[in-house]
């Protein structure tokens, strides 16, 4: 199949999003994005996991490598539409 990319929307579910939304914020070709239940900033997320786990911070170099991923340290514009929904009642488990 020889779809394009202007003619994809990527979806990404929990975990799922990091990908999609890893790949929408570092690509503008993509007709768009839908998130349920997931997170576009890899560094919040790891941070608090960190935390959650009692692991230590970051350390500035994992730090930089990651915001170079993070779809929140992009400067990113698009008219593609984006749909984040999350629940009341998404629990984190272990």
């Amino acid at each position: 199949m020889k779809i394009q990319k202007e003619n994809i929307i990527l979806f990404g579910s929990s975990i799922g999003d990091f990908i999609a939304s890893g790949i929408f914020f570092s690509n503008i070709d993509y007709a768009g994005l839908i998130s349920i239940n997931g997170s576009s900033s890899f560094v919040t997320s790891e941070s608090f996991f960190r935390e959650l786990d009692m692991r230590t911070r970051l350390e500035e170099i994992e730090l930089n490598i990651l915001k170079l991923y993070d779809p929140k340290c992009k400067d990113f514009k698009t008219n593609a539409p984006i749909l984040f929904s999350h629940g009341e009642n998404n629990h984190i488990s272990r």
